[in-house]
């Protein structure tokens, strides 16, 4: 009979902790991530649309004061400040106020995810969140709780945090279109002067 308790008691500890663990794990990214005052790095694009891939390099700047850009090596680019989004990437050209609630959603992407805001993320664009840990990696997968929506949106975001330091690594956009459109940083410089040009609108 000992035995038996025992063994439920072990059970329900492992399952509790299994539980529990993916919200510490999301507590320990944002603790990390917020600790950043700034993020100078390279970015690598990958745009898969049925059967079309195209690649472009470039360099990705932040400030956790709202302050984003990406500038690639054809010309295109995203700026992204507390008020607006400039943006001449894919379909996308012009430039935005962040009330539009799929700019915002965009904007929220790139911010929330160097500010390791996940859970922020999940409850403000109404997406379910599932976090996993792939080979050295945390995965965290959004999914929009939403039908599809007409024009501009995400079916799915994913973020991969490194294991090792809990910093980003990577972004994926699924759309309802059905293309995939994935950043990732490597070279990473970290609390580094960035001129305010770079921010320019």
């Amino acid at each position: 009979m000992r035995k038996k308790i025992f063994i439920l008691f072990i059970t329900f500890f492992v399952a509790l902790s299994a539980v529990a663990q993916p919200s510490n794990i999301l507590e320990r990214i944002k603790t990390t991530n917020s600790s950043v005052k700034s993020l100078e790095t390279d970015v690598h694009e990958k745009y898969v649309k049925n059967d079309r891939v195209s690649t472009q390099d470039g360099k990705l700047y932040y400030r956790p004061d709202n302050n984003f850009a990406a500038y690639f090596e054809a010309g295109d680019h995203i700026v992204i400040d507390e008020n607006r989004l400039k943006i001449d990437l894919g379909i996308l050209h012009g430039k935005f106020k962040r009330s539009n609630g799929a700019m915002n959603t965009l904007c929220k992407v790139f911010l929330y995810g160097f500010q390791g805001r996940c859970q922020d993320l999940a409850n403000e664009s109404n997406y379910s969140i599932k976090t996993e840990t792939v080979a050295k990696d945390y995965k965290v997968t959004f999914t929009t709780r939403k039908k599809r929506l007409i024009g501009m949106g995400f079916k799915q975001v994913i973020f991969v945090y490194g294991q090792h330091n809990l910093l980003l690594k990577e972004i994926t956009l699924v759309s309802y279109n059905g293309s995939i459109d994935t950043y990732t940083i490597s070279n990473m410089n970290y609390n580094i002067a960035i001129n305010n040009s770079k921010f320019k609108m």
